[in-house]
């Protein structure tokens, strides 16, 4: 194949630009930024659309090569494959999906089909982009390595050099595949896939067998229960009719004696009312009357007063015992300072001495407390080291429990390990032995040619590949195919081996290894049970020891026990004299605050007093220590001085002979207003016989009555009946209320005793009450305290029946276990597979590795001229070179040899992938910048002599922009191009 014209429409700085090649060894030359690695890129855009995309520039191709005027890239190459000549065109969009493309045959003139993402390069080239640009395309220097996934140039060249180029071979897809179901059957941390979803699954069906069993015998227990709640409720409903039957006829009772005693008020209040004068009105008539009669009598009284004055005067005028306006101002002052005693003294036998003891007594049994407290407190420290030594040995023996149950578990977790590696090491005898059976029956076969055994191969893989998507697609089973492709896979690469080494004169007895290998797994099997016999003991022995210890502790512990429950009795009794102490303070400071307000309520009130004299000062109560033999006696001298007063009060009134304060003072009124009376005298009675008239005139509208003496007998009479009525309806409404009506009236009474009657005639089926009202009320409070309604209602909360029953719980288990196993049977047998067709693509490796590593020798020794040996080259693509009797590692070597090893490594990659009769065409981009002038010739040369050698069909382009290497290479060829 080779590239013959490009086209550029528009890409990067290119605008209409043309540019023929040639065969052979051509040099592409110009200056920097001439466009040379812009020429290089449009030839990997135009065969590879999927390029890298991102954010960077320098990575995103289609953003680096925009076209500077803005138009879409587009642009074509015209090339030779296989002895048709080929045009493609491409319009370049923003992605891959956007682009438009046109490959055309021009020796028939018609357009090629090809598949909607099929890249045009995987088609000519037979590489993908990555594996492109790992070996024709050369546009940067250094090392590569193998993504380990999908390595297109090991599987070209497995292809090509193992299988003869004729079979399209991936069996790193394959062993993803394997690995992939490995990976959803069970993570590598086990936490995800599908056993571990099915055995999640059975745990949790596990789990609920065990909830549904115990609500099984929960309900029976509840429903047992719910029938004796059920008799009880029915037994409580009972009592509380019976109750309600005994309430009911008192209720009627009372209601019978209301009727009667409204119906007796309602009849009297008919007798009193007159027709111009309703009941209604009666009242306020009255209150009239009795206004207008307590204005004559006032009158009336001051009359009187008037007239015994003057006649006082007239009469007693020598013997009257005047009272100074001096002896009333005196006598005024001894009152107050007997009222202001009185008070003192009432307020300290009221408040102040009861808040005062009280007071006392809190703060006494706060100190009782506190010396309680403290006494238990030194108890319990005196326990407390009985107390650490129980927790101790408490602790040390959960740790021991724990280290136990540790133990346990892990001994458990190795003997599930040890039966699992046991199965390995079984089937990996039942495998060897096959293979030793195997190889038995291929020895007969020996003769047969090796294009026989390349098809075992081919078959082996095919058959791999066919039995792994039966098994992922339908049924697990067919990953018994895929273990034995993979055994005759193995079989056919060995095989082909042996027979290589037979014919370079290299003998290998292979039946005699294998029954080397079958002889020691045996061994091995062996010395590996006696080894999980010793570390089952092991493990036996620790348990059985930690078990001991356990033993030995609990046997302390018993012996502990008493002193650690006596220290936790004494740690609770400290909580509750705490929690006593903590109240008593809590009243101490109540009392106290009191007792504070109510001193402080004296104080403020007394302190200032004049009535009170320096003995009889309220600060005397003020003492911090003040003690109740003092309040006491402070209280005794107040009384004293009371009493001193009080007598001192009566001197004086009996002095003036008076009985009383009152009569002192109208003593000293008449006195001093004697003299202004006899003018007043006929004033007022002029004024009373006013108002009597009035009385009179009002009582007669409601009855016709001869003088003023029989109005007010009247009015007194008709005030008696009220107040009688009042009397008799104030009981009635305290009766009604307390029967719950606010206002009673006949109309609802009547109605509630119907309700009534029919109430009692419909509890009177309950039957008979055989108990006393007491014994039912007791009986009721005994139902309410048991909270029976609550019970039977969370009950029925609790009373369910599961959505399903413990044995359909059962039956899946049965049926998910059932699957486990064939599942895990699955799993096992995709594990062998994986580790098969690992084992056979590292055979297939080892057979193009020697091909590879010479190819890249030869190159890299002609570059060098000799100075270096062999080179080594890893599945990653990693190199070793040999210098004297060692090999080095690249990255030891200077840039300038690492670039030739890796040019002699890509050349050999190019040159082996390449099909027989189809030569690839190498893109040189400035790969010898790094090297010197001898290395330079050499590297020129090789170039030159290497494309002579691959003749006219062959190609390669050496893009530069090194004015060196322009002089250079023009001596190695006359085919030089300047951009």
């Amino acid at each position: 194949m080779k590239i013959n014209k490009l086209q550029i429409g528009s890409f990067g700085k290119f605008k209409d630009y043309e540019l023929e090649l040639k065969d052979g060894f051509q040099l592409i030359y110009g200056k920097n930024e001439d466009g040379k690695s812009t020429l290089m890129a449009f030839i990997k855009i135009m065969f590879y659309s999927k390029l890298e995309r991102g954010k960077d520039i320098n990575k995103n191709l289609r953003k680096k090569y925009q076209p500077w005027d803005g138009s879409m890239m587009n642009g074509a190459i015209e090339f030779e494959h296989d002895g048709t000549c080929y045009r493609l065109q491409k319009d370049m969009g923003a992605t891959p999906g956007a682009d438009k493309v046109k490959l055309i045959n021009m020796d028939t003139g018609e357009e090629v089909s090809f598949g909607k993402n099929e890249e045009i390069g995987k088609r000519f080239f037979g590489l993908d982009l990555d594996g492109f640009e790992r070996s024709v395309y050369i546009s940067n220097i250094g090392s590569f390595s193998s993504n380990g996934n999908n390595d297109e140039v090991a599987e070209k060249l497995m292809s090509n050099l193992v299988l003869s180029g004729d079979e399209n071979v991936s069996q790193q897809l394959v062993i993803n595949r394997i690995n992939d179901a490995i990976e959803d059957m069970e993570s590598k941390r086990g936490k995800k896939g599908i056993l571990v979803e099915a055995k999640n699954e059975i745990d949790s069906l596990h789990n609920e067998l065990v909830d549904i069993q115990i609500l099984e015998d929960e309900q029976k227990k509840n429903m047992e229960e719910y029938q004796c709640l059920k008799t009880k409720l029915n037994e409580q409903k009972n009592i509380k009719d019976l109750l309600e039957l005994n309430t009911n006829r008192n209720r009627l009772k009372r209601v019978n004696s209301l009727i009667e005693k409204i119906m007796g008020y309602t009849e009297s209040e008919k007798k009193l009312e007159k027709e111009n004068i309703p009941f209604k009105s009666l009242k306020a008539f009255l209150t009239e009357c009795n206004s207008l009669m307590d204005e004559s009598e006032k009158v009336s009284g001051s009359l009187e007063k008037l007239k015994g004055s003057i006649k006082n005067e007239d009469c007693n005028g020598n013997k009257l015992i005047p009272v100074s306006k001096k002896e009333y101002k005196c006598l005024n002052e001894l009152v107050s300072k007997e009222k202001t005693l009185k008070d003192l003294l009432k307020r300290i036998d009221e408040c102040f001495l009861p808040a005062f003891r009280s007071f006392i007594e809190a703060k006494n049994s706060y100190q009782n407390a506190e010396t309680l407290l403290r006494k238990e407190t030194e108890l319990a420290g005196q326990l407390q080291k009985f107390h650490k030594a129980y927790k101790s040995y408490e602790e040390e023996k959960s740790t021991r429990i724990a280290d136990k149950e540790k133990i346990t578990r892990d001994f458990e977790k190795d003997r599930a390990k040890w039966n699992s590696e046991k199965q390995l090491r079984e089937q990996h005898i039942e495998f060897t032995s096959e293979k030793l059976s195997m190889q038995g029956k291929l020895t007969q076969t020996s003769g047969k040619e090796s294009q026989n055994k390349n098809l075992l191969l081919i078959f082996s893989v095919i058959l791999g590949v066919i039995s792994l998507i039966l098994a992922v697609k339908i049924s697990s089973l067919a990953a018994i195919g895929v273990v034995l492709a993979a055994g005759i896979g193995v079989f056919a690469i060995k095989s082909d081996k042996q027979s290589d080494k037979t014919e370079k004169g290299n003998k290998y007895d292979s039946t005699s290894n294998l029954k080397q290998e079958l002889q020691n797994l045996k061994v091995q099997s062996e010395r590996e049970d006696r080894r999980v016999s010793d570390r089952t003991k092991d493990y036996e022995d620790k348990i059985a020891d930690i078990s001991s210890k356990i033993d030995r502790i609990e046997e302390k512990l018993k012996s502990l026990i008493e002193n650690n429950n006596a220290y936790m009795n004494s740690m609770d009794k400290c909580s509750q004299l705490k929690n006593e102490k903590d109240i008593a303070l809590n009243y101490l400071n109540t009392r106290k605050s009191i007792f504070s307000q109510e001193l402080n309520y004296m104080l403020e009130k007394y302190s200032g007093n004049s009535n009170l004299n320096a003995e009889a000062k309220i600060t005397v109560l003020q003492s911090e220590d003040l003690k109740e033999i003092d309040a006491v006696s402070y209280r005794n001298k107040i009384e004293e001085l009371y009493n001193a007063v009080e007598l001192e009060i009566k001197e004086k009134m009996n002095e003036k002979s008076c009985t009383s304060i009152k009569k002192y003072e109208n003593k000293y009124l008449e006195y001093a207003s004697n003299m202004k009376n006899h003018d007043a005298v006929t004033r007022v009675q002029e004024e009373y016989l006013k108002k009597a008239g009035q009385f009179l005139d009002k009582v007669n509208e409601y009855e016709i009555t001869p003088d003023y003496e029989a109005a007010k007998v009247l009015v007194q009479k008709l005030q008696e009946k009220i107040s009688q009525l009042e009397r008799e309806k104030y009981e009635v409404l305290n009766i009604a209320k307390g029967m719950g009506y606010d206002s009673p009236s006949l109309d609802h009474l009547n109605e509630e005793k119907n309700k009534l009657e029919a109430s009692i005639k419909r509890f009177e089926s309950v039957g008979d009450i055989n108990y006393s009202i007491e014994e039912l009320k007791q009986k009721q409070k005994d139902f309410a305290s048991q909270n029976i309604e609550q019970q039977f209602f969370d009950l029925q909360k609790k009373i369910k029946t599961p959505d399903k029953n413990s044995s359909q719980i059962q039956e899946e288990i049965d049926e998910k276990e059932k699957d486990m196993d064939e599942k895990t049977q699955y799993f096992d047998c995709l594990k062998i597979a994986s580790e098969v067709m690992q084992e056979a693509s590292d055979e297939v490796r080892k057979s193009f590795g020697p091909q590879l590593n010479r190819k890249t020798s030869e190159i890299f020794k002609s570059l060098t001229n000799g100075k270096y040996g062999n080179i080594l080259v890893t599945k990653d693509y990693d190199i070793s070179i040999q210098s004297g009797i060692h090999y080095r590692e690249w990255k030891y070597l200077s840039n300038g040899t690492v670039d030739q090893v890796y040019l002699a490594l890509r050349l050999a990659i190019a040159e082996l992938i390449s099909d027989k009769n189809i030569y690839l065409p190498l893109f040189l981009d400035d790969v010898l910048m790094q090297y010197d002038d001898e290395r330079m010739d050499a590297a020129l040369k090789f170039l030159s002599d290497y494309a002579v050698q691959k003749g006219d069909e062959f190609q390669l382009l050496l893009f530069t922009c090194h004015q060196n290497i322009i002089e250079r290479a023009k001596h190695y060829t006359n085919e030089a191009v300047k951009i």
